[in-house]
């Protein structure tokens, strides 16, 4: 949709809009990608540094975490 991908709550079937960036990085944890090269693959798609990248990953997973949407190790 548009570079954008639409994610359901199991826990309270709320719809989650997820931008661009979301959806790369939904993408990259369905493919079980590291943690690591996911941030590589944002600093080189998106020209941010090592530092932003890391923090807003993080804060990416840990939101689908607390609402249910991802589960992640």
């Amino acid at each position: 949709m548009d570079g954008n991908a639409v994610v359901v709550s199991p826990r309270d079937g709320k719809v989650r809009v997820l931008n661009e960036v979301g959806t790369f990085i939904w993408q990259l944890l369905a493919e079980q990608v590291p943690r690591a090269e996911i941030v590589v693959h944002l600093v080189e798609t998106y020209e941010v540094s090592v530092l932003q990248a890391e923090q807003d990953l993080d804060k990416f997973i840990n939101d689908l975490l607390v609402r249910g949407i991802l589960k992640y190790n």
